[in-house]
């Protein structure tokens, strides 16, 4: 059996060789037997799935000293998986494998599965090495890395992909800053290493105000980028600042990095609805909706660490449900040219509408939705955090955001229902049944985990719990 930690460190790297060598074969990009972008992302696909059957099928290490499956030493160091990172990683790999299979019917881009892989590697490091600086470094590193596959060859893409990594590396320095203050143990200096987190929490997530890269990311780079970013590469960024709080608990102690974290995240909450209010088209509303789901996660910051990274989990679960089912709803809406032509659209493919309507309610957390828990549990979580007035400002605020998201999206979808200018709305070719029937399928797994959330209730609460 291989040792899970070389596992996670090396098989993507030569996994990622092998996929960057298909290019390099003597086929045509488009044969008539061969498309060999499609072959390469098959074997990607192939090969992330038998990394998640590994991390599925040895059993975690409850004990000390860790069983030689899970643990290995170089230069002294010894990189251990522990129960909670092989929970984390089974979810991560679970989440690329689908993209994966996903880009084999839309291509993200030309180095998305290979730039994929390679970026999983750092981010794996960070949860193996035991120093602080290090993970940091790793971290940062495999966030740059990840926003690098978001260009993907699109010249629009480059600015955003920019800022991204440029505020990822803006990141670095005040994490390891945060760490040596915290390590001083003196009340001034705590407070200093507190403030630093916070500003190195807003770079890395997005809050307000450096949340400039959020929204022109669904709109400049391919849809699988943008759950990479923002969902699986946010995972592992709420991973580590929980285990370093959990480490650290006099860092929440200060009363100011609470009050400007609430206050951060209800701005950056206000900033997605008002976004959303004045949308124009679904890639520019989707952007929206999940800056406001960024402030409600930065919220989760300020809780009680075992509290908070179980709500942050499950925050992070809608997200990531709910971006790959608006992945599937917004590329058959957009269809081959990439543009979504939004009048008669509703008319036209109504089982995508659906799906991209409802992952758009997720993300908003409204009632009857799979993000309703959530959202719930953040609300009285602000309630019950301090101050009454200013809590009571916090929580109008945040329902007002919740609001104009709201209404920001059923004034989109005036003109997405709205009959086309000619008239023959009516004439264009209806879905097939086979693909109705698996759009169906997708929609009503999303009401079922509304309408009985306790499965993802649960195995938010169990991850959670390995980490505390």
């Amino acid at each position: 059996m291989m040792r899970l930690p070389v596992l996670l460190l090396l098989w993507p790297l030569l996994l990622a060789l092998v996929v960057q060598a298909m290019s390099w074969l003597p086929i045509p990009h488009r044969s008539r037997w061969v498309n060999r972008s499609q072959v390469a992302t098959a074997v990607g696909a192939v090969g992330a799935w038998w990394v998640w059957w590994q991390l599925t099928a040895v059993a975690p290490a409850a004990s000390l000293p860790m069983p030689t499956t899970h643990a290995v030493t170089v230069a002294d160091t010894t990189l251990a998986l522990l129960p909670s990172g092989q929970a984390l990683w089974q979810l991560i790999y679970g989440i690329v494998t689908l993209l994966f299979v996903v880009a084999l019917i839309w291509p993200q881009g030309e180095q998305f599965v290979a730039g994929t892989l390679v970026a999983l590697v750092p981010l794996a490091l960070a949860q193996l090495v035991p120093l602080l600086p290090l993970q940091a470094f790793c971290l940062c590193g495999g966030l740059a890395l990840l926003g690098l596959a978001a260009q993907a060859g699109r010249a629009e893409a480059t600015s955003v992909v920019l800022r991204f990594v440029l505020m990822t590396l803006l990141a670095l320095p005040l994490l390891l800053l945060s760490g040596w203050y915290g390590s001083s143990g003196e009340v001034a200096q705590l407070a200093m290493a507190a403030r630093l987190l916070l500003l190195a929490i807003l770079l890395l997530l997005g809050g307000f105000p450096v949340f400039v890269w959020v929204s022109r990311l669904v709109v400049d780079a391919p849809l699988g980028v943008t759950v990479l970013l923002l969902g699986v590469g946010q995972t592992a960024v709420f991973a580590f600042l929980f285990q370093l709080l959990l480490l650290n608990p006099a860092l929440l102690a200060d009363g100011t990095f609470g009050q400007l974290g609430r206050w951060c995240g209800v701005a950056t909450a206000l900033v997605g609805g008002v976004l959303a209010l004045t949308a124009v088209d679904p890639r520019r509303l989707l952007g929206a909706l999940l800056l406001l789901d960024i402030g409600f996660g930065l919220l989760t910051l300020t809780f009680p660490p075992t509290v908070g990274w179980e709500t942050a989990l499950a925050l992070l679960l809608v997200r990531l449900l709910s971006l790959l089912l608006a992945l599937v709803g917004l590329q058959l809406l957009e269809g081959d040219d990439n543009t979504t032509h939004l009048s008669g659209q509703g008319r036209r493919s109504p089982f995508a509408l659906l799906l991209f309507v409802y992952s758009c309610l997720a993300l908003l957390g409204l009632p009857l939705t799979v993000g309703f828990g959530g959202r719930w549990v953040i609300l009285t979580g602000v309630v019950a955090a301090g101050g009454e007035t200013a809590v009571s400002w916090q929580t109008i605020l945040l329902l007002l955001a919740t609001a104009l998201g709201t209404y920001g999206l059923f004034r989109l979808l005036a003109p997405i229902f709205a009959p086309q200018p000619n008239g023959n709305a009516t004439a264009q070719p209806a879905e097939p049944l086979w693909l109705r029937g698996l759009l169906t399928l997708l929609l009503l797994i999303g009401l079922w985990l509304a309408a009985f959330p306790q499965a993802l209730l649960n195995y938010a609460h169990n991850l959670a719990a390995l980490f505390g």
